[in-house]
């Protein structure tokens, strides 16, 4: 029996149920592999794919909004993609992304060529060398939707490669598990032969041994079969949550895809639709009720339709199947007058076979309708630059010019960009004013300056801009020339001296006024005349500045509103203890649209006062020819009187007259008794008296008629103590009843030096000046001595000057003096300290003129108060030169 069982092994039981185990391992294994092969594996390394593009993609639009950045930093884009190198597996810490290119399009970024083509890759690591995937993602301006270059993403299948491996160990622990489980199973199933053999046994010995060995039997099979269920679940358990990673990246790519800028389309080798965004059905319209199928199948033809010029693009694409390694990048104009921009890059697996090609649409009808603007803006903007006399310009944080244009760069000798790229401070090196300004505006401060360059004058304006940091990144500049303004305004300035130094010069006061009253112009004799200067009377009200003419406001309206010029003559005004006379016009001023009027004030005092003096003159000359008249007319009765006198004295006295002895016989009267009454009665001595009388009348009267006579000037020699005698006894007829003094009770003291030389001068004139100095202290001291017993006195000098050829003549008198502020003035026309109406103020101011001009002499005078005066004239011995 035995050896019979043996060699039946697998048709026993025993044997059926092992060859039912090894047929179930070799089954489960292999719908294991099945599914990995065609099914986990490919899914696997598609999510980790698309995970890498979704990277790929994401970096690529922050790179964009760099490389969009006006003024582009190297560093920072740098930096940007070493930040897609750091990123790495969390289990494994190998690399998603082993290198990054970036290629630039040097036409659309404002960059020098090549210096952004950047390759960044790891240098050594786990995971290096490892390479499986090559994305090409367009770079695009997040502006103006301009393509600016590509970025190529190499990753890594190092991820890959571990999930692979994780699935791999999975399966094959699995495997093992399977294997195992079906093994102990195996075993599990011979053991319960014996039980069951041993109840087939019980049964057929007796029946109620059956119901104890079924629990045993139940118990070993139900913990086989949990066995089994754990191993198929922690199996089943790592494929889920790999499975859950791979959808969690295509996720995140599927998220990316639809929320991208960009119309994205993706094509297999055949042409067909393999992935397509949102955008790219918004782009090109495509409407929603066409099938997905038609979508897949005529991609490219629904692109074609909406073409404005569909061959083009027709050949473009047959050029690219024919090199499917070529790339595509151009701009398509549609029907509908948009513009789309359009990259094309091939896909390839890590063993170059071509599985198809991306194609990235942008709209850029707004960036190209914005750069035409911008273009006729810019075109605009030039010729007005050309137009004005400016220069206009920019530079970056270190001083170099990025920006020269306008018209006044020819007044420079330059040309429009000539100097970008050169160093602002390196040209105006020489020129402190521009390098202090250009490092303000680098500071952060807004200058304004006025400069010389190459002769020519501008005006400048530098503002400075700052970058997202909130530092300064450059400054801009306006350069006005101002050479023909300056030279204008020097003109003008010139001008405006030349007319402010003609109404300064004027010898009336001007004063300018508004129609409110507020002083506008205001010259330097109303300087002179109310001690305010110009600065501080404009603006201020006339009343203010110039009380005394606050009654002239309603003039000024008057002559504004009517435009008539308003004149007041002869206005009387207190000066000093002095009557001024000033005449008073008012100028309306309408020009414009701005009223004012000019007051001009003329002092007429000196033309009052010379009309006085000629009226006087008149007066004077009416009484000199009355006195020449009435002198003639004494003389004739005179010399009867002198005569008669003459001849009484002969007939009384002369014994030996023939005809006295007839007569004195005839009367019986002796000619010795007559004399002798006659001496004893004084007859003779008054005959003498009444001869002596007539002689000093005939002199007073000479003198008068020599005074009182016009000459011609005519100059001779005279003895000046003579000459000084006649005057004093000329004086000596002067009584004036109004003052009541009387010439004659002065006291005369005569200091003549002896041997005086004759001196040419005009006599009359001569005697006018010192008549005029003796009446004026006459009058002072007669004043000054009424109440006391001290006589007035005149010292008269005469002496030589032999070092100064000069004839010196001084009129000393005790009177009561003068201060120094009347002793400056004495000389001045119509100056006076006699009450109006008593003096005209003219006497020792033409005395003054007779002897320094007429004669080319000197006049001073010399006094103090209470000590009396002297003044001292001094006349050329041989005569004015």
């Amino acid at each position: 029996m035995k050896t019979k069982y043996k060699s039946g092994y697998w048709s026993s039981l025993k044997g059926r149920i092992t060859m039912m185990f090894i047929i179930l391992a070799a089954v489960m294994e292999g719908l294991l592999l099945v599914y990995w092969i065609t099914v986990l594996e490919p899914r696997l390394e598609a999510g980790v794919e698309s995970n890498i593009r979704s990277l790929a993609q994401s970096q690529t639009l922050a790179l964009s909004t760099r490389l969009s950045e006006p003024d582009i930093d190297k560093d920072q884009v740098v930096r940007l993609m070493e930040t897609l190198l750091l990123l790495k597996d969390p289990l494994s810490g190998m690399p998603l992304v082993l290198s990054v290119e970036l290629e630039m399009d040097y036409d659309a970024v404002d960059a020098e060529p090549e210096s952004l083509d950047l390759v960044s890759s790891i240098t050594g690591g786990p995971g290096q060398g490892i390479w499986g995937y090559e994305v090409e993602v367009p770079v695009f301006s997040n502006e103006t939707n301009e393509l600016l270059g590509i970025a190529r993403f190499y990753g890594s299948k190092a991820f890959f490669l571990r999930v692979k491996k994780d699935v791999q160990k999975g399966f094959l622990i699995g495997t093992v598990y399977i294997l195992v489980l079906l093994f102990l199973s195996w075993w599990s199933v011979i053991i319960l032969l014996r039980p069951l053999n041993e109840l087939a046994r019980m049964l057929s010995r007796r029946s109620g041994d059956a119901n104890k060995s079924l629990p045993r039997l139940k118990g070993v099979v139900s913990n086989e079969v949990q066995l089994i269920k754990s191993a198929l679940d922690d199996l089943f358990s790592r494929i889920r949550k790999d499975t859950s990673n791979l959808v969690a990246l295509n996720v995140i790519l599927s998220t990316q895809q639809e929320t991208s800028l960009d119309a994205i389309l993706v094509l297999d080798a055949t042409d067909r639709q393999v992935l397509s965004n949102r955008q790219f059905f918004k782009m090109w319209r495509i409407p929603k009720d066409i099938a997905p199928s038609m979508i897949k199948e005529q991609a490219l033809d629904l692109i074609l339709d909406r073409l404005a010029m569909p061959d083009l693009f027709h050949d473009k694409m047959v050029n690219l199947n024919e090199h499917p390694e070529e790339k595509s990048h151009g701009e398509l104009v549609l029907k509908d007058g948009r513009i789309v921009d359009h990259y094309s890059s091939p896909m390839f697996d890590p063993e170059q076979n071509h599985l198809g090609r991306v194609w990235y649409f942008r709209d850029i009808t707004e960036k190209k309708l914005s750069e035409e603007a911008l273009k006729q803006n810019f075109n605009q903007l030039k010729a007005i630059y050309n137009t004005l006399p400016v220069i206009v310009w920019s530079a970056d944080e270190n001083g170099i010019f990025t920006l020269s244009e306008g018209r006044e760069l020819a007044a420079l000798g330059l040309q429009p960009a000539e100097v970008v790229g050169l160093s602002a401070f390196d040209l105006y090196q020489d020129n402190s004013l521009i390098i202090e300004n250009l490092k303000k505006a680098l500071k952060g401060e807004y200058c304004e300056y006025e400069t010389e360059v190459s002769g020519t004058v501008f005006d400048t304006f530098l503002t400075p801009f700052y970058n997202d940091d909130d530092k300064v990144a450059g400054l801009y500049g306006l350069a006005i020339n101002i050479t023909e303004k300056k030279l204008v305004e020097a003109e003008l300035r010139s001008l405006r001296n030349y007319l402010a130094n003609i109404i300064d010069s004027m010898p009336s006061v001007l004063v300018g006024v508004d129609r409110d009253g507020q002083v506008t112009q205001w010259n330097r004799k109303a300087q002179q005349v109310t001690g305010i200067s110009p600065e501080s009377a404009k603006g201020q009200p006339l009343h203010k500045a110039f009380p005394v003419l606050s009654d002239k406001l309603e003039s000024v309206r008057q002559a504004i509103n009517m435009r008539q010029i308003c004149s007041d003559p002869r206005q009387a005004r207190k000066e000093e203890d002095q009557t001024r006379y000033e005449d008073v016009t008012i100028y309306p001023l309408v020009a414009n649209g701005v009223e004012g009027a000019v007051i001009r004030i003329d002092d007429v005092t000196e033309q009052v006062r010379l009309e006085e003096m000629m009226v006087q003159s008149e007066k004077m000359l009416s009484v000199g020819g009355l006195a020449a008249g009435m002198a003639h007319e004494i003389n004739n009765p005179l010399a009867g009187i002198m005569q008669t006198a003459q001849v009484l004295k002969s007939r009384l006295n002369d014994p030996n007259m023939p005809a006295n002895l007839r007569a004195a016989e005839a009367s019986g009267v002796s000619m010795e008794n007559l004399n002798v009454f006659m001496e004893k009665r004084g007859i003779f001595r008054m005959v003498d008296a009444i001869n002596e009388s007539g002689k000093r009348m005939a002199g007073i009267v000479d003198n008068m008629l020599s005074f009182a006579r016009k000459t011609d000037a005519s100059v001779s020699s005279h003895h000046m103590g003579q000459l000084m005698d006649k005057i004093i006894e000329l004086a000596s007829t002067d009584f004036d009843l109004k003052k009541q003094y009387d010439f004659k009770t002065i006291k005369i003291i005569k200091e003549y030096e002896e041997n005086l030389p004759m001196v040419p001068c005009e006599g009359t004139k001569i005697q006018q000046v010192i008549l005029n100095i003796l009446r004026n202290g006459a009058q002072a001291m007669q004043s000054e001595h009424a109440a006391k017993d001290v006589p007035p006195c005149f010292i008269l000098r005469i002496s030589v000057e032999n070092e100064n050829a000069m004839l010196r003549i001084e009129i000393e008198d005790n009177g009561p003096g003068m201060d120094d502020a009347t002793c400056k003035r004495v000389f001045e026309p119509f100056f006076t300290t006699k009450a109006v109406g008593v003096g005209t103020g003219l006497g020792l101011s033409v005395s003054y003129f007779i002897i320094t001009e007429n004669h080319g002499g000197d006049m001073q005078v010399v006094s103090q108060i209470g000590s009396g005066t002297t003044f001292i004239i001094r006349l050329p011995l041989e005569g004015k030169m």
